[in-house]
């Protein structure tokens, strides 16, 4: 019986989730929505994107458990972060470059 690690994840399903990461924009900082407005792009890209995400979410879910579970913990301390900091985003001074308007 072998004792060592066993490969989970073969380089097309990491590829994978990485594309659902640069699509959804969470890796990059940049918004999909964003790009639908500069592109002139129909709306049901984002709803393909979204899709593209959620199939990537459920391939690391289902190839590799603790990934899932490591992946799931950070969101909820980045969600807990978020929750902790409202006073001082509400409290800080306005950002022009944060700005909707323009």
């Amino acid at each position: 019986m072998s004792t060592g690690s066993k490969k989970v994840l073969g380089p097309f399903q990491l590829w994978g989730i990485a594309v659902g990461l640069v699509i959804s924009g969470e890796y990059f900082g940049w918004s999909f929505v964003t790009l639908l407005a500069i592109f002139e792009l129909p709306a049901f890209m984002g709803v393909v994107a979204l899709g593209l995400g959620v199939v990537c979410l459920i391939a690391m879910a289902w190839f590799n458990f603790m990934l899932t579970v490591l992946f799931v913990v950070l969101m909820a301390a980045a969600y807990g972060y978020f929750l902790m900091t409202a006073a001082q985003r509400k409290a800080a001074a306005p950002d022009e470059m944060l700005s909707t308007t323009a």
